[in-house]
């Protein structure tokens, strides 16, 4: 069955649509069929992206014979009602279409493989574009009958299907389907088949929206952008595992809502650095609002000690937002649309805050996105009718069938980090805090194995993980086709759980080191705004931080240092926050994972056993990245060990 974007037809689309959509749905599922797609300003019915045919545009237009007053090619004379009306001719109109498309095509820098590079169709389209009209309402003998004649060429050069004519497409196989269809484009030539990427541009060229930089997931997969589609109005609620393309689902609704300029979104998380990022995506839509929870209650003109974060002044801070805001005050019912990303992380009162930004905070454009399996907070489940959220029955997806692929890592790292994440799966659609079972085998992605190390010092950590940066830096990894690939600073980041005191002079130390070969950009909590931006360009500089500080962020290679501090004997209390703290932490890695530690715990552990248990499928990722002892710079001047 063909991908129908979206899923199901709006409750106004006509019966002719309809028929055409149950037509659509059985080509076969490489195909891509959009319905009232924006092309420029003007809305075709149908464009259908067929990589065996190519592209075509379809209008349906549902008069009946009795409205028909005149006709020829160019236009189509209705009364309706008493009122007479003069329309395009359908295939004319669709062939409009088709060419907005087309020049759309060829204007966007993403066209380039669409197009032939040189010869004597040089800039010519590789794959023809097609066009046609279906009449839902007339038959073939119909518009031969009556007093009124509509001549053979008016309504039947080939591109023009009648009633009758469609019931009879509608009991076609799928492959007969195609061979139907293939006569509708004029001209029509064999080509290679379209590959993925010349679908993605072809895409994103029809909903630029579903592409978001700076991201893992660069175009939504068929499925994501389906859904993006089909998000209604009113609470909406977005569930899945890490990677799995939550975010840019809700950036990709985001941009489609900003399209209108007098709505005004209001985007919300927990995280001030992912903030920053999406105001950063979301630059060209100034509608759309981003920022982390505590920067809108600033915005709001509520006085807390900015860097109180205790209990007594967190409660302040809801009770004196809530005050305002059920006064009306603030950015009380200032948005159309209000939308949140990261909620596990979010207090459950913080939600009624949130509702109250709303225009209409029943019925509004509440789209509320999470993962109970990061909980880092150690947030106590609550439902979310308590908070005021209607979630019944709106739910994206409460079943693993939906978001439980994973864009953003490998397989092998989240062979590793799925042992840490959290379960929490119940039949309560209302239970707010769910979360899903890892499956590394949902991973899209295979790659390089990660690796640990133990120091036998604190100082020797820190000189392994420098020598580590140094390589990826001035070597980089060796690809599968045997050349060496570096690893720019910005796809790299040194995350850890947390800093004692007594750690403090090892990161100072690992700072200054790591400044001396490259910018180095410092996020955790209390990092002053200076050491945020970092010593250089944003492209030059790397990452250390927190991983608190790194939620809802990613990065192509991560070393997670200091592990060892992650729950032991000595403090059980934190078991289940710090194991939802290094699944969080491990699943920041796209490519690459290295984690090191000092000292043997019980996770430490765990961490080796995970490793040891990924099945690499023999040696085909193993060339990806040969790095060990004998093959940085420098030798270690303290004994460590890389271990597989």
């Amino acid at each position: 069955m063909a991908v129908m974007i979206p899923e199901k037809l709006p409750s106004n689309a006509t019966q002719g649509e309809r028929r055409t959509f149950a037509l659509l749905e059985k080509l076969p599922d490489d195909c891509i069929c959009y319905y009232e797609p924006v092309i420029g300003e003007r809305y075709p019915d149908f464009v259908v992206i067929m990589p065996e045919l190519g592209v075509l545009i379809i209008e349906v237009k549902g008069w009946y014979r009795s409205q028909l007053e005149r006709a020829d090619t160019r236009d189509v004379t209705i009364r309706q009602d008493g009122i007479v009306q003069v329309h395009k001719h359908p295939v004319r109109q669709a062939r409009e279409y088709k060419f907005e498309l087309m020049n759309a095509c060829q204007r966007s820098r993403h066209a380039s493989h669409l197009l032939h590079p040189d010869g004597k169709r040089e800039g010519n389209f590789l794959f023809p574009f097609g066009h046609m009209a279906l009449m839902s309402n007339i038959t073939r003998d119909q518009v031969r009958q009556g007093d009124f004649d509509i001549a053979q060429g008016v309504f039947g050069d080939g591109k023009m299907v009648m009633r009758d004519e469609m019931d009879a497409l509608l009991d076609l196989p799928p492959d007969k389907l195609i061979d139907v269809m293939r006569t509708w484009f004029d001209p029509n030539w064999s080509f290679p088949r379209l590959t993925k990427s010349q679908v993605d541009a072809i895409r994103l060229i029809i909903h630029p929206e579903i592409v978001i930089e700076g991201t893992s997931l660069a175009v939504l997969d068929h499925k994501q952008e389906a859904k993006a589609r089909s998000i209604g109005q009113g609470h909406r609620l977005i569930y899945g595992v890490a990677g799995s393309g939550k975010t840019v689902i809700l950036l990709a609704r985001a941009r489609m809502l900003a399209k209108d300029s007098s709505k005004a979104i209001l985007l919300l998380c927990y995280n001030k650095e992912l903030a920053g990022r999406f105001r950063e995506e979301l630059a060209e839509h100034p509608n759309i609002h981003a920022m982390s929870f505590h920067g809108w209650v600033a915005r709001n003109r509520v006085r807390v000690r900015h860097d109180d974060f205790s209990p007594d002044a967190e409660d302040l801070r809801v009770r004196l937002l809530l005050e305002r805001l059920q006064a009306s005050r603030g950015e009380a019912g200032r948005y159309d649309a209000v939308l949140i990303d990261e909620a596990q992380d979010f207090d459950p009162r913080w939600f009624g805050c949130a509702k109250l930004a709303l225009k209409e905070p029943d019925n509004g454009d509440l789209l509320i996105a999470l993962d109970g399996g990061q909980n880092l907070y150690g947030r106590k489940t609550f439902t979310w009718k308590s908070v005021g959220v209607n979630a019944v029955g709106r739910v994206m997806s409460r079943s693993a069938y939906d978001f439980d692929r994973n864009y953003r890592n490998t397989r092998q790292i989240l062979t590793v980090a799925a042992p840490f994440a959290v379960v929490n799966v119940t039949d309560d659609e209302d239970d707010a805090l769910q979360s899903y079972r890892v499956d590394p085998s949902c991973s899209v992605r295979e790659g390089p194995l990660p690796k640990w190390y133990s120091a036998n010092s604190r100082e020797a950590e820190v000189d392994a993980i420098v020598r580590r940066v140094k390589d990826w830096l001035n070597r980089g990894f060796l690809t599968e086709s045997g050349e060496y690939e570096r690893l720019p600073p910005r796809d790299i980041a040194i995350l850890y759980p947390r800093c004692p005191d007594a750690f403090k002079p090892h990161l100072e130390a690992l700072l200054e080191k790591l400044a001396a070969i490259t910018g180095v950009r410092f996020i955790a909590s209390g990092a002053s705004a200076a050491a945020r931006k970092g010593t250089g360009p944003s492209e030059s500089s790397l990452t250390v931080g927190t991983i608190y500080s790194a939620k809802g962020l990613q990065f192509r290679a991560v070393i997670l240092m200091w592990a060892d501090l992650l729950y032991g004997v000595n403090n059980a209390d934190r078991h289940g926050k710090d194991r939802a703290l290094l699944y969080v932490g491990l699943t920041r890695a796209q490519t690459f994972l290295r984690i090191c530690w000092t000292r043997g715990t019980a996770l430490t552990a765990e961490i080796e056993a995970a490793v040891a248990s990924i099945d690499n499928g023999g040696a085909a990722f193993d060339s990806v990245d040969t790095s060990g002892p004998s093959q940085l710079d420098e030798p270690p001047t303290e004994p460590f060990s890389w271990l597989r």
